[in-house]
């Protein structure tokens, strides 16, 4: 499955609602809603972009973006740079209520 989130703006939480879902062996069918959150540069996931979000990125630049450094690569363009630092920079003091 493939949620396009293209006109998701930053800094709020959505739902994303799942209806007809399938599980094997039962032939019902369920909703799942499931809430998310999306605040640009929050690298550590405590809902606030700050200096320790900063710190991080910046310690792996350089790096290669695996399953524990993809939250490093903000824009998501496959390389943790200075970009990513820029952009965290940008955001600092939002917060996702």
């Amino acid at each position: 499955m493939t949620v396009d989130l293209t006109q998701v703006t930053n800094d709020q939480t959505i739902v994303i609602t799942l209806s007809g879902v399938k599980v094997i062996l039962d032939s019902n069918t369920y909703t799942f809603s499931i809430p998310m959150g999306v605040l640009v540069g929050d690298t550590n996931g405590d809902r606030v972009v700050g200096s320790l979000d900063v710190s991080q990125t910046s310690a792996r630049i350089g790096n290669a973006v695996t399953q524990s450094t993809f939250r490093n690569d903000v824009n998501a363009d496959g390389v943790i740079d200075s970009n990513d630092v820029a952009l965290i920079e940008s955001n600092l003091g939002k917060v996702l209520h």
